[in-house]
C-alpha cells in the first residue's frame, strides 16, 4: 500500500522515477520520493487510482507526460518551488483535486495537463509562465474563473486555449501581451476587460471567443497578430485602437456580426492588412486626420502610368489611348481609376496577371495591390477584348 523510494541503491542515487514505473497499481496508496531526484517520468503513476498522498522532494523540476492521470483519489498534491515543467495530459483526470498551488517557477505546462479535473475550482497563474499548449483546462467544469496575478507581463502562448468553461478571465494592470492563441476558444467569455497597458496582442490571441459581444481595445495596442479576433461570431462592437501600428492579415475575419468600425482622429496611418479579410464590414469610416504618404502614392500612379505606356506600344498609334481619373468621394476615400488600349493578348493565371515582357512577373500589380491593402483599400484589375482596367 505504501511505497518509500529510497535515495541510493547499490550505491547509485536515485534523481528520477522512471517511465510507467507504477502505472495501472491500483493498491498503492502513498508513495515518498527521495530528496534529488528530479524528474518524474511519462505515465509513472498514471491509473493508481487508490494513490492518495504523495511527498515530492523540493528538487523535482519536471513531471512528466500522464504522470499522474487518472489518479482519481489524489485530492490534494503539492509541488515545491522548483518545479519548472508540467507535461502533456500529467494531471488529467484527477478528479479528486478541488484546488491546486502551482509553483511561481513554472515555465511550461503541456497539452491538456489539467484536463477533465471536474472538481476542481481553484488554481492560480504561475508567474513564470510563458508556453502553454491547448486545452490545458478544459473540461474543468467547475473550474469558472481565473486571476492572472500582478506582476506577470505576459500572458504565456495557448494559456487558456480551449477552455470553455471560463467564464471570468481577470488580468492583472501590469500586463503587455497577450501570447499566441493565449484566449483562443474560450467560449464562455461574455466580457473581457483588456489593461490600459497591453501593447501586444499575438496570433489568434482572442480567436473564437464567440460569446463575446463587445470589446474595448486599449489604444495603446500597437501590434494586433494573425487572427487576433477571428470568429468572434458573438462581437458586434470593437474599437479601433489609435496606436496601432503593425497588423496582419483575418484579424476580423469570420466575425459575423461586426459590420461597422470607426477609425479615430488622430490616426495618419493604417498598417498593412488591417481590414484584410474582413468580409462581414460593411462600413469602414477614415478620419480627416488619415493621408496618403506621397512617395506611396507617386508610385501606385507611376506603376499604372508604366504598365499603361508600355501596354500602348504593342497598339497601332491610331488606336492607342489611355485615360486616368483620380477622385476623392465621400470625404476620406481616394479612388483611382485607368484604361488604356493593349494588343489583347495576355499573360493570366490564378487569377492573377503576370507581365507579357519576356521574364516579367508582374511585381508592379502586386506592388499597387500591397499599397491599397496598407490604407484599408483594394485594387482590381481586368480586361475585355483590347482594352485593360486599373481601379
Amino acid at each position: 500500500d505504501t511505497v518509500v523510494i529510497p535515495g541510493e541503491i547499490d550505491g547509485c542515487q536515485v534523481t528520477a522515477v522512471g517511465g510507467n514505473a507504477f502505472r495501472n497499481n491500483t493498491t498503492l496508496r502513498a508513495v515518498s520520493i527521495p530528496s534529488g531526484s528530479t524528474s518524474i517520468g511519462a505515465r509513472a503513476f498514471s491509473g493508481c487510482t487508490s494513490l492518495t498522498d504523495v511527498n515530492i522532494p523540493g528538487t523535482l523540476t519536471v513531471i512528466g507526460e500522464s504522470a499522474f492521470a487518472g489518479c482519481t483519489g489524489l485530492e490534494n498534491i503539492e509541488l515545491p518551488g522548483g518545479v519548472l515543467t508540467i507535461g502533456t495530459t500529467a494531471f488529467s483526470g484527477c478528479t479528486g483535486f478541488t484546488e491546486i498551488e502551482l509553483p511561481d517557477t513554472i515555465t511550461t505546462i503541456g497539452y491538456r495537463a489539467f484536463r477533465n479535473c471536474s472538481n476542481l475550482e481553484k488554481i492560480n497563474y504561475p508567474m513564470a509562465w510563458t508556453s502553454g499548449s491547448s486545452e490545458i483546462f478544459s473540461g474543468d467544469s467547475k473550474l469558472t474563473e481565473i486571476e492572472v496575478s500582478e506582476g506577470v507581463n505576459a500572458l504565456a502562448s495557448s494559456a487558456f486555449y480551449g477552455c470553455t468553461n471560463f467564464t471570468k478571465i481577470t488580468l492583472p494592470s501590469t500586463l503587455k501581451t497577450i501570447g499566441n492563441s493565449s484566449l483562443r476558444g474560450c467560449t464562455g467569455l461574455a466580457s473581457l476587460e483588456i489593461p490600459e497597458g497591453v501593447t501586444k496582442i499575438g496570433e489568434y490571441g482572442i480567436g473564437g471567443c464567440t460569446g463575446l459581444t463587445e470589446l474595448i481595445l486599449p489604444d495603446g495596442l500597437t501590434t494586433i497578430g494573425y487572427r487576433a479576433l477571428m470568429n468572434c461570431t458573438g462581437l458586434k462592437s470593437v474599437n479601433y485602437p489609435a496606436g496601432l501600428t503593425t497588423a496582419s492579415s483575418e484579424i476580423f475575419s469570420g466575425d459575423t456580426n461586426l459590420r461597422k468600425i470607426t477609425v479615430p482622429e488622430g490616426v495618419e496611418a493604417l498598417p498593412a492588412n488591417v481590414f484584410y479579410g474582413a468580409g462581414s464590414l460593411t462600413k469602414i469610416t477614415l478620419p480627416d486626420s488619415l493621408y496618403i504618404d506621397n512617395t506611396d502614392l507617386c508610385s501606385v500612379l507611376g506603376n499604372i502610368l508604366e504598365n499603361a505606356i508600355i501596354a500602348c506600344q504593342d497598339v497601332p498609334v491610331n488606336d492607342r489611348f489611355l485615360t486616368i481619373t483620380v477622385s476623392k468621394e465621400q470625404g476620406t476615400e481616394l479612388y483611382i481609376a485607368a484604361s488604356n488600349s493593349f494588343s489583347g493578348r495576355v499573360n493570366h493565371k490564378g487569377g492573377r496577371y503576370f507581365s507579357t515582357k519576356q521574364g516579367g512577373s508582374g511585381i508592379g500589380l502586386i506592388s499597387i495591390i500591397a499599397t491599397a491593402e496598407r490604407y484599408g483599400g483594394s485594387a482590381d484589375f481586368y480586361h475585355e477584348g483590347k482594352v485593360f482596367y486599373s481601379n
